[in-house]
């Protein structure tokens, strides 16, 4: 509509009194006219913008924020003006006689016919949520050392594990970063015993180290020797039986002993025994399960030693806790030449 950018408004003193708007319109005399007489109103000075004509209607803003709509009254072109009345301005308009800016009213934008914009950016995670070291580090001779000593990848493991819950293996054991799974940071064993991951990553591409070869587990041809929990020798009246490959790989018991079930125990490769991992018996406690501990054949007490970083044992492990001293225990001993 005609007016709003270039409409210039000025305060001129004024009384109460009809508009000069309202003298020229007598519907606006009629609709406001009784409104308009129990306020006090204030003269505006209206100069028509350029492009307005007699007839058309234009806006225009004063201080406060209100607007007003308003014809061009007959008589009245361009750069011309006229006197209209709007109720009084609050306390803090400018003083009566003062120019008044007049604030334009745009247009309302016709609908958009173009494409609607993309959709934003998903937000990048928190680098909490997703740790990333701040800078890739070189190729490290530590690969090659894990891949000759067989290092274990603990987060590789089922359930995974961290660095802290490597007990004895630790020394031998390492984790990859969780978003950069070229980076690997080795298991230390600290000044206070505790097995924490080092501060350096290591630039170890995913297949460096390289998994050990595929162990087979299960008894060797040679056999091997079930002692008693609690035997301090590997021979004699310690041993209760003797494995041999392709009759017992799927034994798990000697009959007629106090505890007939086979405990699981591993050994480090300093000879130090094992009957537990990170705090919990291998294969469960016997005191609290009445001997009804889990039942494993020599394989697979096997692989689990060689997953904690672990070996079989070449003796028993008595009195290393979780009540297997009434049980038999599997060692990696040959059978005794004549048997």
């Amino acid at each position: 509509q005609g007016g709003g950018a270039g409409a210039r408004v000025s305060l001129v003193a004024g009384r109460d009194h009809r508009p000069a708007a309202a003298q020229r319109d007598p519907t606006l005399a009629q609709n406001g006219g009784n409104r308009m007489q129990n306020e006090r109103l204030l003269s505006l000075n209206v100069t028509v913008p350029p492009g307005a004509s007699a007839g058309s209607q234009m806006q225009f803003a004063v201080p406060g924020g209100q607007f007003y709509s308003v014809v061009i009254p007959a008589g009245v072109g361009p750069g011309g003006s006229f006197c209209v009345q709007v109720p009084a301005l609050p306390a803090s308009a400018p003083p009566m006689g003062l120019p008044v800016s007049p604030m334009p009213m745009q247009p309302t934008p016709p609908p958009s016919t173009s494409s609607p914009p993309p959709p934003p950016s998903p937000r990048p995670r928190s680098p909490y949520l997703s740790p990333q070291p701040p800078s890739l580090p070189t190729p490290s001779a530590i690969c090659a050392k894990a891949t000759e000593e067989s290092w274990t990848n603990l987060r590789a493991l089922e359930p995974p594990l961290w660095c802290w819950e490597a007990a004895a293996a630790c020394k031998k054991s390492f984790v990859r970063n969780e978003t950069n799974t070229n980076l690997l940071k080795r298991c230390i064993v600290r000044a206070d015993g505790r097995c924490r991951a080092d501060s350096t990553w290591h630039d170890c591409p995913v297949g460096s180290p390289s998994p050990p070869p595929s162990l087979a587990f299960g008894i060797p041809k040679s056999g091997v020797r079930v002692l008693k929990g609690d035997a301090d020798t590997a021979s004699g009246n310690s041993v209760l039986a003797c494995f041999r490959h392709g009759e017992h790989d799927n034994v798990t018991i000697v009959p007629g002993h106090k505890e007939i079930i086979i405990a699981a125990q591993c050994c480090g490769a300093g000879g130090e025994c094992h009957r537990s991992f990170n705090g919990t018996c291998i294969a469960g406690n016997s005191m609290e399960l009445s001997g009804n501990i889990d039942q494993y054949t020599y394989a697979q007490v096997q692989e689990k030693c060689n997953a904690f970083g672990l070996q079989m044992c070449q003796q028993s492990c008595a009195n290393a806790g979780c009540a297997y001293n009434k049980h038999p225990v599997y060692t990696s001993l040959p059978c005794p030449s004549s048997d």
